[in-house]
């Protein structure tokens, strides 16, 4: 997730590796306290929400602009349904 977040971000080379990190890992406690829900880092909407938390973390400008989505995307998370083989749950 990573090399994702610093492709958005335009950020070549190692050293934000850890704040970037740092980010990643608090954008992730974000969505897990505000929906419940674990973050899948195989799931695309998931890792969109991450990459939209720790651009607004990033540049704290675009912030009034990303929460509004942000916002969206969480409730989405909060109650989306689940499918399984064996039906929803």
């Amino acid at each position: 997730m990573l090399e994702d977040i610093k492709t958005v971000l335009r950020i070549d080379g190692t050293e934000d590796d850890y704040w970037l990190s740092s980010l990643i890992s608090s954008a992730k406690t974000e969505i897990q306290g505000s929906t419940g829900v674990i973050v899948d880092e195989s799931n695309d909407f998931h890792k969109n929400v991450v990459s939209l938390i720790v651009m607004k973390y990033h540049d704290t400008e675009m912030a009034e602009k990303l929460n509004p989505i942000i916002d969206r995307m969480l409730v989405h998370l909060q109650y989306q349904v689940t499918t399984t083989e064996e039906g929803t749950i």
